[in-house]
């Protein structure tokens, strides 16, 4: 009887463990976002704990929790760019969620590096094959100002930056109507910032053609926790109270952190700022911010000399108050710009570089973004 009982405690703890999912996500503010839903069951992996996903090396413990791993959220294959080929080595076997492609995304386009023109820098693709239904059941009364007819009679004109990485030497002497910034930095391997305003369909070579930084957004940041509980309940319908339970909570609690956003940014609005890569957009959309160009083009790029010197013109035509550099990188470049200026050198972190991963790193990360945007332009 005793050995009956043993194995029928054997058998239950089988079953338990066969029922819960074990999530694996990549960067932290997709962690948090995801602990809040399965809070309670399980507690998800986080690969990336620190620095860019770009290009990102998977390490052996990140192929083992990836090997028994029941779901993997991720953003999009233009931010992790290295999560296409992981999942092609599965054979296609390990179930995900692509925030990028959840039904419903306000998708705003990859704005270039520089200084952004009025009227193009929320351009919107609401269509982004999705069902743009917000049935978010509660009323958000976010006053976006969401004008989603952008055609502007120049549907092609999609100004990207192709940042082409070329080996060897180019004299670029174009005469034709391509407005080609360039900015050869012969101290990087040739790294052209080709601003290349062509009248011709071209994506985005490093961003993408869209943005993907979903997680800077409280609407986009809903639809997500949506679609991980529903992705959840799905392959786990034991925890299914479990997981709409915390799905309820964690939408109040967005919904509080939009209403304190509000409030806090009012005073902010209409001081002109420059972040150091455009990693922002969502943030500045949804609360009115008046942020006027970025410094690089993508993290990784640095910008030439001449183009230093562009940007420094720039900062002072436009009156900005302050450059906002990042944690994750080296200040030498938002210093070397700011000198001899009268423009305050901030900080903003749109990752949470050094937060601690778990369910309250999201309120944290958003938090840290007011506290440092008051802390430059007030």
């Amino acid at each position: 009887m005793k050995r009956l009982l043993s194995l029928a405690t054997l058998a239950a703890i089988s079953t338990a463990a066969m029922a819960e999912v074990q999530v694996v996500t990549t960067i932290k503010p997709l962690h948090s976002l995801v602990s809040q839903i399965t809070q309670g069951v399980s507690e998800p992996v986080l690969l990336i704990k620190q620095g860019s996903p770009h290009g990102y090396q998977l390490k052996p413990s990140d192929v083992k929790a990836i090997n028994g791993a029941g779901l993997l959220v991720w953003v999009g294959k233009d931010m992790e760019t290295f999560v296409p080929d992981l999942l092609a080595k599965t054979g296609d076997s390990l179930d995900n969620l692509a925030w990028s492609e959840v039904d419903g995304l306000a998708i705003l386009k990859t704005r270039k590096g520089g200084l952004w023109s009025k009227g193009h820098d929320h351009d919107h693709d609401h269509d982004h094959n999705h069902d743009h239904n917000h049935d978010h059941n509660h009323d958000h009364n976010h006053d976006h100002n969401h004008d989603h007819d952008h055609d502007h009679d120049h549907d092609h004109d999609h100004d990207h930056d192709h940042d082409h990485d070329h080996d060897h030497d180019h004299d670029h002497d174009h005469d034709h109507d391509h407005d080609h910034d360039h900015d050869h930095d012969h101290d990087h391997d040739h790294d052209h910032d080709h601003d290349h305003d062509h009248d011709h369909d071209h994506k985005g070579h490093h961003h993408g053609e869209y943005d993907q930084h979903l997680w800077l957004g409280i609407d986009n940041s809903e639809l997500l926790l949506k679609a991980v509980a529903e992705k959840l309940v799905a392959l786990d319908p034991e925890n299914q109270t479990a997981y709409e339970a915390n799905l309820q909570k964690a939408i109040a609690k967005l919904d509080a952190l939009d209403d304190e956003i509000k409030v806090s940014v009012e005073s902010l609005k209409g001081r002109p700022y420059m972040v150091f890569h455009d990693a922002y957009q969502y943030f500045e959309h949804e609360y009115g911010l008046n942020s006027v160009g970025a410094v690089r083009v993508s993290p990784e790029h640095e910008p030439g000399a001449a183009r230093i010197g562009e940007l420094r013109k720039m900062m002072e035509a436009h009156q900005v108050a302050c450059l906002f550099r990042e944690p994750q990188f080296p200040a030498k470049m938002a210093e070397k710009l700011v000198e001899g200026t009268e423009v305050k050198l901030g900080t903003l972190d749109p990752i949470g570089a050094d937060i601690p991963a778990g369910p309250e790193a999201y309120t944290t990360l958003m938090h840290g973004l007011i506290s440092s945007l008051h802390a430059c332009l007030d």
